[in-house]
Formats: C-alpha cells, sequence, structure tokens
C-alpha cells in the first residue's frame, strides 16, 4: 500500500499537484514507519528526483504543511485521498 500511495503521489507530482504529491507520500513515509519498512535507500533517491519539482513549486511553509497533513491521515484517509486525486481516476 505505501508503494501505491508513492506512486499516485508522483504522478501528482509530474502533473504539478504539488500539495497532493507530498501529502501523499506523507501518507506513505508514516504507513512504513508504522509497519517498520522503510524506503530503500535506491529509492528514496529516486523518490526525491520525482518529488523536486512539487517541493520546489511549494514555499517551504507550504511543503511542511502538506506533509504533517499527509503523515496526520489514517491509512483509510490516505487511501480515499488519493482515490479523490484527478490522476487516480
Amino acid at each position: 500500500m505505501a508503494y501505491l500511495l508513492e506512486d499516485i503521489g508522483y504522478l501528482n507530482a509530474a502533473e504539478g499537484n504539488s500539495e497532493q504529491a507530498i501529502r501523499l507520500v506523507g501518507a506513505a513515509e508514516t504507513l512504513r514507519e508504522a509497519i517498520g519498512s522503510p524506503l530503500p535507500p535506491a529509492e528514496k533517491e529516486n523518490s526525491e528526483k520525482l518529488l523536486k519539482a512539487a517541493r520546489d513549486a511549494l514555499s517551504t511553509d507550504a511543503q511542511e504543511a502538506a506533509l504533517q497533513f499527509g503523515r496526520s491521515m489514517s491509512l483509510e484517509q490516505a487511501i480515499e485521498f488519493a482515490e479523490t486525486t484527478p490522476q487516480s481516476n
């Protein structure tokens, strides 16, 4: 599920939906922490590349707010949020 949330986040980043991208990745980070499955280093590097444009499009405060929003979602909320993003339809 974490991979799916990340992938939908990356799609949002590619489409210019920066806030949604950061929120979904934040939700995935929280899930990964809960299940003890951190993103492998090579994938983390790729993730940073895929999210660079999303991060660049937002101020530091907006990035942090989006990340915290994502991290505060339950798994069910994150799935519902992912389903309502334009790229997941």
